[in-house]
């Protein structure tokens, strides 16, 4: 019974993901998402189509832009100074970067919340959840929230794990020669 829920709430995953995928609107790559959900929603705060979706209204949008400047320009001067370091301080500027992105993602959320209604937040955190697809269900708020046992857990790590080492051998094969494109 267990094992059919899962495998019920991971098609129900894929389903809810692949109609987020097929929107129109920013992409996300891979890298640091997970711990950077502030940005994340600020990066998809850009898209017409979810500004639509959460009705922001003209005031919000120009409270967004200002503040969106203020960040560009608070960071303009870091990128200046690593143009000028030498490998080894460029190295450790960014680890420092990568250190500071939790704390930059929660003032993110915490500005957002001064913007945003908070039915606004909410379905902005359901947009980004659509948009990251099963990985969704490796964050600890949503396994919680579904009640997950600690088996059903165990199994969507093992699910996730496979469909990301399957899409990495895509992806490798995709970059051989004579690789079928249309395959993919």
């Amino acid at each position: 019974m267990r094992g059919s829920c899962v495998v019920g709430l991971v098609c129900l995953t894929l389903v809810a993901a692949s109609v987020a995928l097929a929107q129109p609107g920013p992409r996300r790559g891979p890298g640091m998402g997970g711990m950077m959900g502030g940005l994340d929603n600020v990066a998809l705060l850009r898209s017409p189509q979810v500004q639509e979706e959460i009705k922001l209204t003209a005031e919000q949008k120009q409270a967004l832009e200002e503040w969106r400047t203020a960040q560009r320009e608070g960071l303009r001067g870091q990128w200046q100074n690593l143009r000028d370091a030498s490998p080894e301080e460029r190295r450790a500027a960014m680890e420092r970067l990568r250190e500071q992105g939790a704390e930059r993602a929660a003032k993110a959320r915490e500005e957002l919340a001064k913007i945003l209604e908070p039915e606004q937040m909410e379905r902005l955190a359901q947009i980004r959840a659509q948009q990251q697809g099963i990985g969704v269900l490796r964050q600890e708020g949503v396994q919680q929230l579904l009640k997950l046992s600690d088996d059903q857990k165990a199994k969507l790590a093992e699910i996730a794990e496979g469909v990301r080492t399957q899409m990495q051998e895509l992806f490798q094969s995709a970059r051989g020669e004579g690789a079928d494109r249309d395959a993919l």
